[in-house]
């Protein structure tokens, strides 16, 4: 139940209670000795412990680590949720979030278009604030400015900025809205429910302008950015983002 890490430490990421950096072992977060899961972010980590609390650690610019302050700490500190009854926590850049035993969300740290209030408000959050716009989570993941969510009766619920040429919701009339405006982003204002395989998604997650989905068959779908080929390399469409899911091959 303990938790070691190495690395840069500038931000107090380490969480060992000091700032130095660590190359050539690993150090041991302090106080932590009954996690049963860790999510790093870009500049922090958060642990779950057996008895539902979450505790982070590192830069706190954003809020990430939802204690009610914007002050960096190289120790674990408290995210202050409402009940000790965190069942799973999701990390990524610098949002984090926890669902509860009673399938409600929180999340805190950065709201970049919205992301993580699934609103137009774009402030970000240093304590954590309920997601009201889905019930029954069971995954959050998120990307540069857009955050993808699973419940558990397989649908896909995405908020934030949806780029036009990227539709990272995955819901045609949103894209067609947005095809009609002369701005290239636009807020989802609310969850958007994605297209395509509504109750057949098991897990998620989200990279800066993509969003992922493995199915209950195995397959992995993808949507968003492909200037790399992250959803599909066939050639043809590289450098051409894919506005609908994809089942990306050879997986």
């Amino acid at each position: 139940g303990t938790v070691r890490t190495r690395g840069a430490n500038y931000n107090g990421q380490l969480g060992d209670g000091t700032g130095n950096n660590e190359n050539s072992g690993t150090v041991q977060v302090s106080g932590i000795t009954t996690a049963t899961k860790i999510a790093v972010g870009q500049y922090h980590a958060c642990a779950l412990l057996t008895n539902g609390q979450v505790w982070c650690w590192g830069n706190n610019s954003q809020g990430s680590l939802g204690d009610g302050t914007y002050n960096n700490s190289n120790s674990p500190v408290q995210a202050g949720l409402p009940t000790d009854t965190a069942v799973d926590i999701f990390v990524n850049g610098t949002t984090s979030a926890a669902v509860l035993a009673n399938g409600k969300v929180y999340t805190w740290g950065s709201n970049l278009q919205s992301k993580a209030k699934c609103t137009t408000n774009t402030v970000k959050i240093n304590s954590p604030r309920e997601l009201t716009a889905v019930t029954n989570v069971k995954q959050i993941d998120f990307g540069t400015f857009h955050s993808v969510i699973l419940t558990n009766d397989g649908n896909v619920y995405t908020c934030g900025t949806v780029s036009s040429t990227s539709n990272v919701s995955g819901n045609a009339a949103f894209a067609a809205y947005m095809a009609g405006i002369p701005s290239t982003q636009e807020f989802t204002n609310g969850a958007i429910l994605m297209d395509d395989y509504q109750g057949r998604v098991v897990e998620v997650r989200a990279t800066g302008y993509n969003s992922f989905m493995l199915l209950d068959n195995g397959s992995l779908a993808c949507i968003g950015d492909n200037e790399y080929g992250q959803c599909n390399n066939d050639g043809s469409t590289m450098s051409t983002d894919q506005l609908t899911p994809i089942i990306i091959p050879d997986l």
